[in-house]
């Protein structure tokens, strides 16, 4: 009967201690004493397998994936979700803590959530102000943004919001519902500039004798 030994296979019966020759029962005799050695192969770790879930909040679904505990995962396809703006993947369900698919390994079942944001408009001021960003707010099945406060400039006058840099098509904040992001930017027209004007005249008549 073969010997036994935990974490180990039996390979069989070698004549010296380095188990580079192997005892052949079948053919080998014995003449004097003998020492045979054991010569055992450790056995391959057993791999634990995990199951990663992707909870899509709602999305479209994403099949579950199973890998060895340790390793990293792929990232999948981005989900889609009806008129909602995909943000990530998150290791909780508030979707506060994102999930690095480059550095974060998987030990045990674990479930990773998507977030999803609404729709959002950049306001592009064309003055000083930086750039300043709407969120959408659900009305009736579709989502709006509110028309901002009308910004000022020197020596400008604010003419409207415009969906194009060309500023060639107002926005209509009243019935405009957002199906993307979007980009909304601020039109001047330059105003006329009455106290340098006015200096001119005055520097004109001092000149004139008048």
């Amino acid at each position: 009967t073969n010997p036994t030994k935990e974490g180990y296979t039996f390979v069989g019966w070698y004549k010296d201690s380095a188990l580079t020759q192997a005892w052949n029962f079948d053919t080998d005799t014995v003449t004097t004493n003998l020492t045979l050695y054991a010569k055992w192969k450790e056995n391959s770790q057993t791999e634990t397998k995990v199951t990663v879930t992707f909870n899509t909040n709602g999305g479209s679904s994403i099949t579950a994936v199973e890998v060895t505990s340790g390793s990293k995962i792929s990232q999948p396809e981005n989900p889609t979700k009806e008129k909602q703006v995909f943000t990530g993947w998150f290791k909780d369900e508030a979707c506060t803590e994102v999930w690095n698919f480059d550095t974060d390994t998987v030990t045990s079942a674990t479930t990773i959530y998507a977030g999803w944001r609404n729709y959002q408009a950049t306001l592009v001021y064309n003055n000083d102000t930086e750039n300043e960003i709407l969120t959408s707010v659900e009305e009736d099945g579709n989502y709006y943004v509110s028309k901002p406060e009308d910004p000022t400039k020197p020596y400008s006058q604010f003419i409207g919001w415009y969906t194009d840099a060309e500023l060639t098509t107002e926005f209509d904040f009243i019935n405009t519902a957002l199906t993307s992001d979007i980009t909304i930017y601020a039109k001047w027209d330059q105003k006329f500039d009455t106290v340098n004007t006015i200096f001119d005249f005055e520097a004109c008549a001092l000149e004139m004798g008048l």
